[in-house]
């Protein structure tokens, strides 16, 4: 069993590139989705709204940057819920609610631990492959 971040670095650097890049997506969107879930259950509704569509309904998770180094999950809502900036921050007539930053904030431990895991499962799999 891989010990730690160190450990963890370790292993993943014994594994091709292109294998650790694709581990590394598939955990950060892993993580993502449990800050996607919890920012989709406490963000604000409008049931007034005629189409039924709400914000949390386009929740997502779209990794990018993808670099030697690591790569970037962005969360947040679709195109389709583009209003929740304005939820999220607030304007000069309305203050924010902070509804994805308290998502954020509220599950980062569980997306750490999340990421950590899958990844030191994944590599320990991998390296048994080599």
């Amino acid at each position: 069993m891989i010990q730690g971040m160190q450990g963890l670095l370790d292993s993943m650097e014994a594994l091709p590139y292109s294998l650790q890049k694709n581990l590394i997506v598939r955990e950060l969107r892993k993580g993502g989705q449990v800050i996607a879930d919890e920012a989709a259950r406490i963000a604000p509704r409008d049931d007034n709204d005629d189409d039924g569509f709400h914000m949390a309904d386009s929740m997502m998770v779209v990794v990018s940057d993808q670099t030697f180094e690591g790569a970037v999950a962005k969360i947040g809502p679709s195109r389709k819920g583009y209003y929740g900036i304005f939820t999220e921050i607030g304007t000069i007539y309305v203050a924010g609610k902070h509804w994805l930053r308290r998502a954020f904030d509220s599950r980062i431990e569980e997306v750490t631990r999340t990421i950590g895991e899958g990844l030191g499962r994944a590599i320990e799999k991998e390296m048994k492959r080599l």
